[in-house]
């Protein structure tokens, strides 16, 4: 049996961010007059670290992208993902831009006025520009642009590497090949067993991405109801000979398709939101194809190959706001889930406030509200 104060479910950015967050906040007041020491703890299914989402993430930071809290977030991650100074390397992001393409359609363009008002980081610009951006796509397709300059490309696997040195680093454990076999109350204790390992914690927290709501099972706590939805991708080379590293990524406005250079190709997803169970999320061909179909009617170019194809699972709760809060009614149950497409870009600043909020640290607010595990999801 192993004791730990605070036992976190999840390997991925979100349970290596907030464990990472958490030891830096018990390091910080551990000195302090009365103030008990506390240990943190990941439990990891995989071998490794951010196998599932966060190892399949598109990895692009967008200002835009998101609801209201969720643009909060991405704001207040910014500062870290442009200038962290604790990881070294220098900045996370590099500058990559992004093109929306809408069409005629009365959907696109309504999209389209939300976004500008909405959003200060994008502006309006005409096809010539359009085309500078990127050369080979269909202007006749499409009859308005929206541009957004600062999107960057994230270095997740430097961001997820420097935060699990940090972790241990500091005093935290981080456990693989620990899969959940159950999770019950025992007193003031959560207890779970992990592998052939038993776990006393005061503090559970579930950061189990599309198992989230599996793990809450579990524990005999009421799931929130999150939606694992399938998104693939595939590396692909284009017909004719393109420089494609200074594109930005381009994509129509309704997310039909989006394309992203990397690594001298185009990464081309069809978008796809197919509800799935939590699993090891796979590629279903015709869904591909289709996807590339769709893009290949919006530039003037053909794909001549897919050189790789993957999929993952982006989890949504149901008003597509990330969850951070302990339960309602299953004392010291801490969910941090349900971050869909804005897992990595928001990490930062929403490790801090999980950490805060566990610890009892944090200051009351609207973002909190919006993010709290007890607010309405209807």
């Amino acid at each position: 049996m192993h004791k730990t104060d605070i036992l976190i479910i999840g390997g991925g950015i979100a349970g290596i961010g907030v464990g990472r967050a958490l030891c830096h906040q018990l390091n910080l007041t551990k000195n302090q007059p009365n103030t008990a020491s506390r240990s943190v703890t990941v439990l990891e299914r995989e071998s490794q670290t951010g196998y599932h989402s966060t190892g399949r993430s598109a990895a692009v930071w967008i200002q835009s992208y998101g609801n209201d809290s969720v643009q909060v977030l991405n704001d207040q991650s910014f500062h870290y993902l442009k200038e962290p100074d604790d990881i070294s390397g220098g900045s996370l992001l590099s500058q990559r831009g992004l093109l929306l393409c809408a069409t005629q359609d009365n959907k696109q363009n309504a999209e389209t006025d939300r976004l500008l008002k909405s959003s200060a980081s994008v502006v309006e610009v005409d096809a010539a520009k359009a085309a500078s951006l990127v050369p080979i796509l269909n202007t006749e397709r499409y009859t308005r642009f929206v541009y957004e300059a600062i999107s960057s490309d994230i270095d997740v696997d430097r961001l997820l590497q420097g935060w699990t040195k940090q972790l241990t680093a500091s005093g935290g454990q981080l456990r693989c090949h620990c899969e959940v076999k159950s999770i019950r109350r025992h007193g003031d204790q959560w207890e779970v067993k992990a592998g052939s390992d038993v776990w006393h914690a005061s503090i559970l927290v579930n950061a189990a991405g599309a198992w989230a709501d599996e793990i809450a099972k579990l524990a005999s706590v009421k799931p929130l109801g999150l939606k694992p939805l399938r998104r693939s991708a595939a590396m692909v080379e284009l017909g004719a000979g393109h420089d494609v590293s200074q594109w930005p990524v381009f994509s129509e406005i309704d997310e039909s398709w989006y394309a992203k250079p990397e690594a001298g190709k185009l990464m081309v997803s069809p978008a796809d939101e197919d509800p799935m169970d939590a699993c090891d999320a796979w590629v279903d061909d015709m869904v591909l194809a289709a996807g590339i179909d769709r893009f290949e009617t919006s530039v003037n170019d053909t794909v001549k190959r897919v050189t790789h194809q993957w999929a993952g699972l982006r989890t949504f709760a149901p008003d597509k706001t990330p969850v951070a809060g302990f339960d309602a009614h299953a004392e010291n149950f801490f969910w941090l889930a349900g971050h869909g497409g804005y897992g990595i870009q928001t990490s930062p600043a929403l490790s801090r406030i999980a950490a805060d909020l566990i610890l009892e640290q944090a200051a009351p607010s609207a973002l909190i509200d919006s993010l709290s595990a007890t607010r309405s999801f209807q």
